[in-house]
């Protein structure tokens, strides 16, 4: 929320950005531009560039093809406040109910706030239909009490079915696919905003680069160029989070082996992490 804030108010101080409050209707390309139909006005462009979430209208409209896959989980996401400091530390859980995130909110001096993710499998969200506060305080004590003391749920509680939707490719003829709209993955592993920004990173450079020769932002050899640098990326991230939910939410007995040795050998192999830590924060695969 914070950061749409910031953004907006750079937008609107921004003397070549102008702001429509329209829906897109519908549009038509021709080899040299794109044209927007808003209702009340029309835009034309070199490109289109579609943020509107995992359910892209304009990605539809564009027939790009996505592989879609139900997780039957729900996200739980809500903000805790909690006797001891989080001390800027975010945990992970994996949990036979489902991966249990908590992720460190500075709303206070005493950093006695945190935001909690909890992917629950079925059927044991079945468990608080009727009474969720209640069952989610229990249920944080018997597995946060040990770092953060007594907890209290101290916002509303939002939940939706967990999905992973991977378009077939992020461009078509003068559109370009951007976040969600391209790809929206688990968040077991909370990368899905970081890939984002991995994202907006490489066509921000192809964008500068074009501009600096004065060329078409559009042309399609721009947008193979993103969608080529980017697609790997992104289903190397689809691929890793989806495994790692398999792993962590299932009760078969052989994947309960392989859970706790990996575990293990994780911990105690310094390289697995440097390749992980780096993979996540910079998607490099690399020790350093």
């Amino acid at each position: 929320k914070n950061l749409f804030k910031v953004l907006l108010g750079k937008v609107k101080k921004n003397k070549n950005i102008t702001k429509f409050n329209n829906q897109i209707l519908g549009f038509k390309r021709s080899e040299n531009e794109i044209i927007i139909n808003l209702g009340s006005s029309t835009l034309s462009a070199s490109l289109l560039i579609a943020a509107d979430g995992k359910n892209s209208y304009i990605r539809q409209k564009s027939n790009i093809k996505s592989f879609r896959k139900k997780y039957n989980q729900k996200a739980f996401i809500f903000n805790i406040k909690h006797k001891n400091s989080h001390n800027n530390l975010a945990i992970e859980n994996f949990l036979e109910q489902g991966p249990l995130a908590s992720l460190p909110l500075n709303i206070s001096k005493t950093n006695n706030y945190s935001s909690i993710v909890w992917s629950c499998n079925h059927p044991y969200y079945y468990q608080f239909k009727n009474n969720q506060k209640n069952f989610l305080e229990k249920f944080l004590k018997t597995n946060l009490n040990k770092f953060y003391g007594k907890v209290e749920i101290v916002s509303p509680i939002n939940h939706w079915d967990l999905t992973l939707t991977n378009s077939k490719k992020y461009f078509d003829y003068r559109i370009l696919l951007i976040g969600d709209s391209a790809h929206n993955i688990h968040p077991i592993a909370g990368q899905g905003f970081n890939l984002t920004l991995r994202g907006l990173k490489k066509f921000y450079l192809i964008a500068k680069n074009n501009y600096n020769k004065k060329g078409d932002l559009g042309d399609i050899k721009n947008l193979v160029n993103y969608n080529n640098s980017h697609y790997l990326d992104a289903k190397l991230l689809i691929l890793a989070t989806d495994k790692l939910n398999l792993l962590f939410s299932n009760n078969n007995t052989g994947l309960r082996f392989i859970r706790k040795n990996g575990i293990r050998m994780f911990n105690q192999g310094r390289v697995f992490k440097n390749i992980f830590k780096n993979y996540a924060s910079k998607g490099k695969l690399s020790l350093n």
